[in-house]
């Protein structure tokens, strides 16, 4: 492809696809809850350690494969990785009782971790400066239209017609197909050879920045919110709102399909009137449709409305807040180790140790309450984004040019 425009759509879109069935892998497990939970006599408190069971691995990869791809490369630290939790996804089909389900878990999470911090870096160094933030949003909406959107109708589909067993060995082939097209066509930019990131010490040296500081922060907080507001709806909404699985599937798939227009839609708003105010907003009108949703008990109409505000507005300012905002607050040269970095604290907390929490809350209290919990992690999410330092190069750019008009009495 010797187009740069067509390069740069195609890799796009094929990381894209990828990152999809990384959304599949972490997500979709939720959605065979209703099943796997009488099979294997499932705890809540089981449920949460199996939505956390990649976390610990994940954490550790995302770090690790953002520092290394900063200095040997993108694309042969992204295609290994993504080939392993491929295979091993398939062996979900194969477990039979909780623990060796859990392993199996904590495995995808070695290859699947590194899709974030560099799969991100690598859109990045494909994209015109101009398509940046809309192509990082595009990028993690993969996630969000394979994980929650299509892929609840996918997997409850699959699983009544093919059985629960076979769902990822189909996801595994497709997953396959897509890396042997990126290992065919994607191409490592010159400069990034022999590149250092620093190792440990810069990844010291970020943690002492107030910005990378405040970046941690809404990586838990928005991390908490997809893993546990994900995690638990398939369950909320057939024993506390009492719909059928199907049914349930199709309303969670409106929030991930609507969450992936806001995917892209919110970063393209955040270039123009900046990165703060889209967080705050979208942040804001999440954490309230969620709330609401946790207290009222409706029918699926105004329960789809919820649920759709909710996904546009929770999934939008994830890739703002947890990709674009980091990429401009560091040197290009650390792109990958920050990213990484700032994902690993996110998934530590926010994915490993708050689903587990509210799987003892939902024990103890109640499903409705867990996801209570989930809309005020949200709300925390506010304060957080306004004390961000704002990036977006063209508001940056027009302050600058306010400034040096009033220097100059003009």
């Amino acid at each position: 492809m010797r187009n740069p425009r067509v390069y740069e759509w195609t890799i796009v879109l094929l990381l894209m696809l990828m990152w999809g069935v990384v959304g599949l892998n972490r997500i979709g497990i939720a959605y065979l809850f209703p099943i796997l939970v009488p099979r294997f006599h499932l705890a809540y408190w089981q449920v949460g350690l199996l939505l956390s069971g990649t976390s610990v691995t994940w954490a550790l990869s995302t770090w690790f494969g953002g520092n290394l791809s900063d200095r040997v490369g993108r694309k042969w630290v992204f295609i290994p990785a993504l080939t392993f939790a491929a295979l091993v996804s398939a062996l979900i089909g194969a477990v039979w009782n909780f623990l060796s389900l859990f392993i199996v878990r904590d495995l995808i999470g070695l290859g699947d971790g590194v899709g974030w911090s560099v799969g991100e870096a690598a859109v990045a160094e494909v994209s015109s400066p101009e398509r940046k933030a809309f192509n990082q949003g595009l990028y993690m909406g993969g996630y969000t239209i394979m994980g929650t959107g299509l892929g609840a109708i996918i997997i409850t589909q699959l699983a009544l017609h093919l059985g629960w067993r076979w769902v990822y060995a189909v996801i595994a082939v497709f997953a396959l197909g897509i890396l042997a097209l990126l290992a065919r066509w994607m191409r490592e930019p010159r400069a990034i050879h022999g590149r250092a990131s620093g190792g440990i010490q810069a990844s010291l040296h970020l943690l002492g920045n107030r910005q990378v500081l405040l970046l941690v922060g809404l990586n838990i907080l928005i991390l908490t919110w997809l893993q546990g507001f994900n995690g638990y709806a398939s369950l909320f909404l057939t024993r506390v709102d009492h719909f059928p699985l199907a049914q349930a599937g199709y309303l969670l798939s409106i929030g991930g399909i609507v969450g992936f227009i806001g995917q892209f839609a919110l970063p393209y708003l955040s270039d123009r009137v900046g990165r703060r105010p889209v967080v705050v907003g979208a942040a804001a009108l999440a954490a309230a449709s969620l709330i609401a949703m946790s207290q009222w008990r409706l029918g699926p109409g105004p329960l789809a409305m919820l649920i759709a505000v909710n996904g546009f507005f929770g999934w939008g300012l994830q890739p703002i807040a947890m990709a674009t905002v980091v990429s401009e607050s560091v040197p290009p040269s650390l792109v990958g180790n920050a990213i990484g970095l700032t994902n690993f604290f996110g998934v530590v907390v926010g994915t490993m140790v708050m689903p587990l929490a509210l799987g003892v809350i939902a024990g103890h209290w109640g499903l409705a309450t867990a996801i209570l919990v989930v809309g005020l992690a949200e709300a925390m999410i506010l304060p957080l984004g306004w004390a961000l330092r704002e990036t977006a190069p063209r508001r940056n750019a027009r302050s600058r040019e306010v400034l040096t008009s009033q220097s100059l009495g003009l």
